[in-house]
């Protein structure tokens, strides 16, 4: 006695449809959702530190720490302007102009005035 034996074609064919839609729904949770859950978890954990991280922003600029922050931030620009003075921006390359050895025309040249020639 086979499965389903008393249903009619059509029956059965709803009964495959309807187990190969569970059965691709099951895979796709497995394969699909499953791994992608736990980058949610620490993508939410992350979201979670971040949300954390403004609320504590917005308390301490209601503390008046925004004042503090703008006056550290105008003696940092004064510090600056007084370093780019003294420290300049633009790469400076220094590039030799003298030879490290003299060619064979100068050394020559150089080596017969130097000699005693009356010796």
């Amino acid at each position: 006695m086979a499965i389903g034996a008393n249903l009619s074609k059509r029956d059965q064919m709803m009964v495959a449809v309807s187990v190969l839609s569970f059965a691709l729904a099951g895979a796709y949770g497995y394969f699909m959702y499953m791994p992608k859950s736990d980058d949610l978890e620490a993508v939410q954990q992350h979201v979670d530190v971040l949300d954390k991280q403004n609320s504590q922003a917005r308390a301490a600029i209601a503390n008046g720490s925004l004042q503090k922050l703008r006056l550290e931030a105008d003696q940092y620009a004064t510090e600056l302007t007084a370093l780019r003075q003294i420290v300049p921006t633009t790469k400076t390359t220094w590039v030799s102009t003298r030879s490290k050895r003299p060619n064979c025309f100068l050394k020559t040249a150089l080596r017969s005035s130097t000699s005693c020639s009356t010796c």
